[in-house]
C-alpha cells in the first residue's frame, strides 16, 4: 500500500472531514493536508467508516481542453465547422440532388457516396455545348441535343455556328434515298467511320458539304451502282481522308460539272471549288469525270489497283486544275497483275465548247506509272490551255509496251512548260533549217544585205527546196526560211550556224541571225573569200525568245577593206540549229 495521507476536504461539507490514506499495515503516522476543489472540479466524500471514499468529478463548462481542428489542402470544401467548449463540430455530407446518395454504413464505419443511375435522365440542353459522356456506361453512351442518352452505335449529329457534323456508319446515315438518290444536306460535314457500302448515289444538293474520314485505310465508301458515288452539279464539295471505290464496271467515284459555256467569257460560270485531298482510290473500276470549276484541287491522293473499267482521272475545261503529290500506280487487279485494262491515267479532254478551255493546269510532284497499253498523261489535241505546267514528276515505264508515258503533241500543247520530269522530254522549242547543194546566187548584188529566202535568189528558187528536219514548238516557213517561236514561255535560246559560201573576187561575206527583222550584231559568221573560192564558216549565238518572235538569216558582201560592196553570193550549203533552254 502507499503512504497514509489524511486531509480536510477544502470546500467540502465540513473542515473536520478528513481523507485517510494508509501505507503498509499501520495508520499510526500520517500527514495532515487539506485538499481544495479547482475550477470545474468537485470533491465529494462517499460512504462511511471503512468504506469511506473521496470522489473527484469534473463539472464541465469553460473552454475545454486546449486543442482544436482544421481543414487541410488548397481545394474543395472542408467538413470542420467550429469548436464549442469541448465539442468539435463538423458539417454533414448532403446529397445535392436525387442523382447522388449518401448512406451511413455503420457496419463498416463508412459513409458511402454513390450515383443513382435511375435518376440520370434530366440533362436537357447540355448537348448544345457538345457531347456529354455517360459516366455510368461501360458501353459508351452520350447525351444528345434533346437531353436523352443514346448508344454510340447510333450516328452522332451535332450543330454549331450553322454547320452540322454528322457521323456516318451506314448508308442510311446520309439520309433517305428517293429513286436511288440521297440528297446530302447543305452546310453539313459527314464523318465516315469504317466501311460504308452505298447502293445509292450521293447528290451534292447544296454548298458547304464535306465528306471526310479519319484514316483512308480504314474509312471507306464503296459504291456498287452504275452511276457515280458522288454527283456534283454547280456546287462546292470537299472530300478528304477516305478510301473510295466503285465496284460496278459502269460506275464511277465522282461525276462533277460546274460550267456554262455561254456565260461570261472570263469564267464561263466556273465559280465552285472541288477539293479532293488525301484520298485512296483503290480496287475500283473507274475514277472520275470532272468538268469546269473555278478550282479542282487533287492532292496527296493514292490511286491504284484500278481494273475492269475504262475511265481514269478525266478533266475538261477546268479554270484552274492542280494535281500535286499524287500516285497513279499499279492499275491492275490487286493480286492479279494479268488483269489489266486500257486507261488514260490523267486525261485532259477536249474543250467543253469552242474557246472554253482550261485556264491553268499544273501537274507536279507526282508518280505516274502506266503499264503495257496504258497512257500516263493524255491531252486531247482539241484541248486548249492558257498556261500549263508539267514539272518534277516521275514517269516510270516498267512493263510499258504499246502505251506511252505522255500522250500529247508538244507542238499543239505549246502553252505547257514541261520541265524536270523523269521519263519524258522537256518541252523546249527547237528547230533545224537545211539548204544543200545549191548553185543559184543570192541577189546581194542588188540589195545588200539580203535575207536568205527563195524569193531573193536570182532564179527565184534554190537548187533544192529548204527543209526543216527538226521543228518543235516553232512555226517554220519554207517561203521565208524562217522560224516563229511558238510558245508563250519566254525562253533562252542557243543557235549554231554553219555554211559554205562563195562570191567572185576577193572580200568577206557576213552571215547574221535576225529577230523580227533586226540583226544580232554581237555574233556573226565572217569567212574571207580569195579569188572566188568557196569558204566554210560557223558561229554560235545565244539570246532570249518571246512568243511570236520570227527568226531568219541575212547575208552581206564586203570588199577587202570591209566596206559593204554589193556582189551576188552563192550559199552552197547552209545549216541552222536552234534550241531553247
Amino acid at each position: 500500500m502507499g503512504s497514509v495521507i489524511e486531509s480536510n476536504i477544502g470546500g467540502g461539507p465540513s473542515d473536520s472531514e478528513k481523507v485517510k490514506v494508509s501505507s503498509g499495515d499501520t495508520t499510526a503516522n500520517f500527514l495532515e493536508q487539506k485538499l481544495s476543489q479547482g475550477s470545474n472540479i468537485t470533491l465529494t466524500k462517499q460512504g462511511a467508516g471503512s468504506n469511506e471514499t473521496l470522489e473527484v468529478s469534473a463539472t464541465g463548462g469553460g473552454g475545454g481542453e486546449a486543442n482544436t481542428a482544421s481543414n487541410v489542402g488548397t481545394g474543395g470544401v472542408g467538413v470542420f465547422k467550429q469548436k464549442t467548449a469541448v465539442d468539435l463540430e463538423f458539417k454533414k455530407l448532403n446529397a445535392g440532388s436525387n442523382k447522388i446518395t449518401v448512406v451511413d454504413d455503420v457496419g463498416n464505419n463508412e459513409i458511402d457516396v454513390d450515383v443513382d443511375e435511375a435518376n440520370l435522365t434530366d440533362f436537357a440542353g447540355a448537348g448544345a455545348h457538345g457531347l456529354v459522356p455517360d459516366p455510368t456506361s461501360e458501353t459508351g453512351r452520350f447525351l444528345k441535343d434533346d437531353g436523352t442518352w443514346s448508344s454510340v452505335t447510333a450516328a452522332i449529329s451535332t450543330t454549331a455556328n450553322g454547320t452540322t457534323i454528322k457521323e456516318v456508319t451506314q448508308e442510311s446515315d446520309f439520309g433517305p434515298d428517293v429513286g436511288g438518290i440521297i440528297s446530302l444536306t447543305p452546310n453539313t460535314t459527314y464523318l465516315v467511320r469504317g466501311i460504308v457500302v452505298c447502293t445509292n448515289q450521293l447528290s451534292v444538293a447544296g454548298d458547304g458539304i464535306a465528306v471526310m474520314g479519319f484514316n483512308r485505310e480504314l474509312d471507306q465508301l464503296s459504291y456498287s451502282g452504275t452511276a457515280s458515288l458522288f454527283d456534283v452539279v454547280d456546287r462546292d464539295l470537299t472530300v478528304r481522308n477516305l478510301w473510295l471505290r466503285a465496284t460496278n464496271a459502269a460506275g464511277q467515284v465522282i461525276t462533277a460539272i460546274n460550267i456554262t459555256p455561254l456565260a461570261s467569257a472570263n469564267n464561263y460560270g466556273r465559280l465552285k471549288v472541288l477539293e479532293l485531298m488525301n484520298l485512296k482510290v483503290a480496287n475500283s473500276t473507274n475514277i472520275w469525270t470532272i468538268e469546269g470549276f473555278e478550282l479542282v484541287d487533287v492532292s496527296n491522293c493514292l490511286i491504284w489497283y484500278i481494273a475492269d473499267g475504262t475511265i481514269g482521272a478525266r478533266f475538261k475545261s477546268c479554270r484552274h486544275l492542280e494535281i500535286t503529290s499524287c500516285e497513279f500506280y499499279n492499275w491492275f487487279e490487286e493480286g492479279n497483275s494479268a488483269n489489266l485494262d486500257y486507261y488514260k491515267m490523267i486525261e485532259v479532254q477536249q474543250d467543253s465548247a469552242v474557246g472554253v478551255g482550261n485556264g491553268v493546269v499544273n501537274i507536279n510532284s507526282s508518280i505516274i506509272h502506266p503499264e503495257t497499253v496504258q497512257e500516263g498523261v493524255s491531252i486531247d489535241p482539241a484541248s486548249t490551255t492558257g498556261f500549263g505546267t508539267i514539272a518534277s514528276n516521275t514517269f516510270t515505264d516498267t512493263n510499258l509496251t504499246t502505251g506511252s508515258l505522255a500522250d500529247f503533241d508538244y507542238n499543239v500543247q505549246k502553252n505547257y512548260i514541261i520541265q524536270a520530269n523523269q521519263g519524258i522530254a522537256n518541252g523546249n522549242a527547237k528547230g533545224t533549217l537545211s539548204i544543200i547543194a545549191n548553185v543559184n546566187d543570192l541577189d546581194t548584188g542588188t540589195t545588200n544585205p539580203q535575207v536568205l529566202k527563195p524569193a531573193n535568189v536570182a532564179t527565184g528558187a534554190f537548187s533544192n527546196t529548204p527543209t526543216f528536219p527538226i521543228a518543235t514548238r516553232v512555226i517554220t516557213s519554207v517561203t521565208d526560211c524562217s522560224f516563229t517561236y511558238d510558245t508563250k514561255i519566254e525562253g533562252n535560246f542557243w543557235v549554231a550556224v554553219t555554211g559554205t559560201v562563195e562570191m567572185s573576187g576577193d572580200g568577206f561575206i557576213a552571215c547574221r541571225l535576225r529577230a523580227n527583222g533586226t540583226a544580232f550584231s554581237h555574233a556573226i559568221g565572217l569567212p574571207e573569200i580569195r579569188q572566188g573560192r568557196a569558204q566554210s564558216f560557223t558561229f554560235t549565238i545565244i539570246g532570249v525568245a518571246n512568243f511570236g518572235d520570227v527568226f531568219d538569216v541575212e547575208f552581206e558582201s564586203f570588199n577587202t577593206s570591209m566596206s559593204s560592196t554589193p556582189k551576188d553570193i552563192k550559199v552552197r550549203e547552209f545549216v541552222l540549229n536552234g534550241y531553247q533552254f
